[in-house]
């Protein structure tokens, strides 16, 4: 019985911290897009929410599931060390060069995705800046998915 009350501790601290995360996160958000509505008007937050989809499309393409399969192998593996810091190292390294691989491929084909996106070449640099951002969003993906395999 015990374990099983430890058990539901642990989820609704692990609920609560999420959930807090959460509502942080909305509320930066809201405050970036007042602020952003404030400084650049209508067309500024068009232009934003282009260059957030372009960069969660990336993100999703480029991540190939890996943070939700590094989840699972974590989860699976946190009883022995050994083979728990070999999973570590492996899902970080695999984000690193599929990150490394999004920032070649976006920067070789940026002329293309801006004209494709913008029907303009006149934002080849954004679409280089979110290439960079695609980069430290897969990074970011490999420690949250630690985070979450070892329920911490």
């Amino acid at each position: 019985m015990s374990n099983k009350s430890e058990s539901q501790k642990q989820i609704l601290k692990s609920s609560s911290i999420i959930g807090g995360a959460s509502f942080i996160t909305i509320l930066i958000g809201l405050v970036k897009v007042k602020a952003l509505a404030v400084l650049l008007g209508p067309a500024g937050i068009g232009l934003m929410g282009i260059l957030m989809t372009i960069m969660a499309t990336g993100s999703t393409l480029f991540g190939m599931g890996l943070g939700t399969s590094g989840v699972r192998e974590l989860a699976l593996n946190n009883k022995s060390i050994e083979k728990l810091d070999i999973v570590r190292k492996a899902l970080f390294s695999a984000n690193l060069l599929l990150g490394l691989l999004a920032i070649i491929v976006i920067f070789i084909f940026r002329v293309t995705l801006s004209e494709c996106f913008f029907q303009s070449a006149e934002y080849q640099f954004a679409i280089c800046i979110i290439a960079v951002g695609v980069f430290f969003s897969l990074i970011s993906s490999s420690q949250t998915a630690l985070l979450q395999g070892l329920r911490k």
